[in-house]
C-alpha cells in the first residue's frame, strides 16, 4: 500500500484540487528536511531513527511526485508515520530531560546536538504530519464527491480504479429508482445451457 513496488496495485491516485495542490507543493519542498534530519541522526549515532526517516521521506515523495495525481494511500501512510515519529521523539526528549535516558555522551557538544536534533525533529514531524493530514483530507473529499456523482473540482479525468462518474447507490438517487444495470461488453454471449440447482432441477 505504501510502496508501488513488486508489480502490484499502484494505490488510489487522485487529481488534487487547488487547495491540495497548493499544500502539496509546500509539502514537496519541505521534504528536504528529511535529508537534513537523516544526516543529523547519523551524527548522533541514531541509526534506527535515520533509517526510519529515509523510509518516511521516500513515502512522502512517492505520494506527491506527480503534481497532477496524488497517491491517497501513501499520503495516509506518511501521516501515520509522521505522527508516530513525533510521539516517539517526544518520549525520547522527556526521558533525556528527566535523566533516565540510556544514551551516554563522551562530549558536551554531542549531548547538546542530541537535544537539538530531537527537539527540531519533533517540531518537524508534527508540522509535516499536520500538512499531510490536510492533503489527505482534501483527497478524501475529492474521492467522496466523485463516488457519489459530484465529479472533480478541476475537471480532471477520473482514475481508472474508480467506478463510472454517474455511479450512485440506489438510496442516494434523486428519483428513488434503482440504478440501471451496466451494458454488456462487446462480444458478450449469454449463457444458453441448462441450469441446475442444489436439491432439485
Amino acid at each position: 500500500m505504501c510502496f508501488p513496488f513488486g508489480g502490484g496495485q499502484q494505490g488510489l491516485v487522485l487529481p488534487p484540487n487547488d487547495k491540495a495542490r497548493k499544500y502539496g507543493d509546500l509539502f514537496r519542498v519541505l521534504l528536504i528536511g528529511y535529508i537534513v534530519l537523516v544526516v543529523a541522526y547519523f551524527l548522533v549515532f541514531e541509526w534506527i531513527s535515520g533509517l526510519i526517516d529515509i523510509l518516511g521521506g521516500v513515502i512522502g515523495y512517492l505520494s506527491v511526485r506527480d503534481r497532477n495525481g496524488y497517491n491517497a494511500q501513501q499520503m495516509l501512510c506518511f501521516t501515520i508515520l509522521a505522527i508516530l515519529r513525533f510521539v516517539w521523539g517526544l518520549v525520547e526528549l522527556i526521558a533525556f530531560a528527566a535523566g533516565v535516558s540510556e544514551k551516554t555522551f563522551s562530549t558536551s557538544w554531542g549531548k547538546d546536538l542530541y537535544a537539538i536534533v530531537f527537539s527540531v525533529g519533533c517540531l518537524y514531524y508534527f508540522f509535516m504530519g499536520y500538512l499531510a493530514f490536510i492533503i489527505y483530507g482534501e483527497l478524501r473529499k475529492i474521492a467522496a464527491a466523485f463516488v457519489y456523482g459530484g465529479g472533480f473540482d478541476q475537471g480532471a479525468p477520473p482514475p481508472n480504479n474508480f467506478p463510472a462518474p454517474g455511479w450512485a447507490r440506489d438510496e442516494d438517487r434523486e428519483d428513488g429508482r434503482p440504478q440501471a444495470p451496466a451494458a454488456a461488453p462487446q462480444g458478450f454471449q449469454a449463457f444458453s445451457g441448462k441450469g441446475y440447482r442444489l436439491g432439485g432441477n
